[in-house]
């Protein structure tokens, strides 16, 4: 297995801190898709952290016609720490998008005929981004942009103490 070195989202520093905080408090909540190479497709991150935290991996193979649910037997939606991966889980996956337009353009660009406006891509992206202002910066002001905001556990406080 390994990650997708052309994803869409390149996430971010906060984002990736998140998810490494979150893995090791809570442990791992959701699945990641993978393809039938071997390529994670979705959640590519949290791949990553997982494996660098030694965490095991089980794949579990479908056509695409089975929701695959993670049951975890040690947490509720009553009780705090199934809240706090419930909040996790949804803050994660909106810190950590930070859309890589070239590899978007260059699948768009690509044989495949793959057209993310069918899918609402380009809007979604175009809400994202200042679209203005993302033109009128280098590449290199907004990667160093991205690199400046980093999560930063902060063991004193809880939003369910």
């Amino acid at each position: 297995m390994e990650t997708n070195k052309k994803r869409f989202n390149r996430g971010t520093r906060f984002g990736d801190g998140l998810i490494r905080h979150s893995i090791q408090e809570l442990g791992c909540g959701r699945s990641i898709l993978v393809d039938k190479d071997g390529i994670v497709l979705c959640g590519n991150d949290v791949y990553r952290i997982a494996k660098e935290l030694g965490k095991k991996i089980i794949v579990v193979e479908t056509d695409g016609d089975v929701l695959v649910a993670v049951k975890r037997t040690d947490l509720s939606a009553k009780e705090k720490r199934g809240m706090e991966m419930s909040l996790v889980d949804n803050l994660s996956q909106e810190k950590n998008l930070e859309w890589d337009t070239d590899n978007v353009i260059d699948a768009t660009n690509s044989t495949i005929s793959f057209d993310p406006s069918s899918w609402g891509g380009y809007e979604c992206m175009v809400a994202e981004l200042n679209v203005e202002d993302f033109l009128k910066e280098d590449i290199s002001t907004r990667n160093s942009k991205a690199q400046e905001e980093k999560f930063v556990p902060n063991r004193q406080l809880s939003l369910f103490d």
